[in-house]
């Protein structure tokens, strides 16, 4: 749980939405306030936010988004992480078998994990791949 400039109230929880239905400037936010990283370059947020939208109009207005409710503060092409909030893989993660592609390299993975979020599931991505994304790796 953590809560923003404006007082409102986030939590991170699992939800049995499915990603194509969720808004991707909502899931977007949470993903960022769920990153491991204290910080990171703008190039590397883009980078992980590109596993919920490739349209550069919907990655800014997720960036906006996630700053005007204090989720990120950015500075100098440097994104910092205020939310608090991190990924527990045990909880936070979950594993399906079946024939995936992983959203972000391409890879044909047999076991897909999601990461799950009030917006939605998000995934599939293989067991490096997640890593990378929460900012593990």
């Amino acid at each position: 749980m953590w809560t923003d400039r404006s007082h409102n109230t986030y939590h991170v929880t699992r939800s049995s939405e499915d990603v194509s239905d969720a808004d991707p400037v909502k899931l977007g936010v949470e993903l960022l306030a769920t990153l491991d990283d204290a910080s990171l370059d703008l190039a590397t947020a883009i980078d992980r936010l590109e596993t919920v939208t490739d349209d550069p109009h919907t990655t800014r207005e997720i960036l906006d988004t996630a700053e005007l409710r204090g989720v990120i503060d950015r500075e100098d092409g440097l994104v910092r992480v205020l939310s608090g909030e991190f990924v527990r893989f045990g909880r936070d993660v979950v594993t399906r078998e079946g024939e995936f592609t992983c959203r972000r390299c391409g890879a044909s993975i047999s076991t897909g994990y999601f990461l799950r979020l009030d917006a939605g599931d998000h995934g599939p991505f293989g067991s490096s791949c997640i890593e990378k994304v929460v900012g593990r790796r």
